[in-house]
């Protein structure tokens, strides 16, 4: 029988990489709303303090912030 691949990705090429890194980051009223958006995701687990350490941590990407918070 055939067997075939999928691939599929999410990550746009870009000549830019550090525009496309910076995009990822929160700052101002975004940051507020990515704080509390973080603290819903946790269910009640993470606390605001632990969520601002997090992102501080992760120079305010959201995504990494999350990667620390999980582990």
């Amino acid at each position: 029988s055939a067997c075939g691949f999928l691939i599929v990705s999410n990550y746009r090429v870009t000549a830019d990489p550090y525009g496309q890194a910076a995009s990822n980051l929160v700052a101002g009223n975004n940051l507020e709303e990515t704080i509390q958006q973080l603290i819903d995701m946790g269910g009640g687990s993470w606390d605001r303090e632990t969520v601002t350490r997090a992102l501080r941590a992760a120079y305010n990407n959201p995504e990494r912030a999350v990667d620390y918070l999980y582990s």
